[in-house]
């Protein structure tokens, strides 16, 4: 999913919660959210996690990588590597 292409289709995502998590450093990570506009938007959350850590406990992942999750917490759909926004945004309605 291209950052650019998410912001465009953001109302594909109304009511949604959104989280960017990165093993980059926090001003890496707040210029991204704004060099795309993202970080005003009340549902899109920018995070960090050390790669280490992620690797303990999921294993390897690709990136990028996009988890869809129910509000019960159920796993909905992954994709790896670039997706499609308008499928990405399909699988919520699962």
């Amino acid at each position: 999913m291209k950052p650019r292409r998410f912001k465009k289709n953001l109302e594909l995502f109304k009511g949604k919660n959104i989280q960017f998590i990165s093993g980059e450093e926090i001003p890496v990570i707040q210029k991204f959210s704004i060099d795309y506009g993202l970080s005003n938007e009340p549902n899109v959350k920018f995070g960090r996690a050390e790669s280490v850590d992620v690797y303990m406990n999921f294993g390897s992942i690709p990136t990028p990588a996009i988890y869809v999750y129910s509000a019960d917490k159920r796993l909905l759909k992954s994709f790896k590597g670039e997706t499609p926004v308008v499928e990405i945004a399909g699988a919520f309605r699962q």
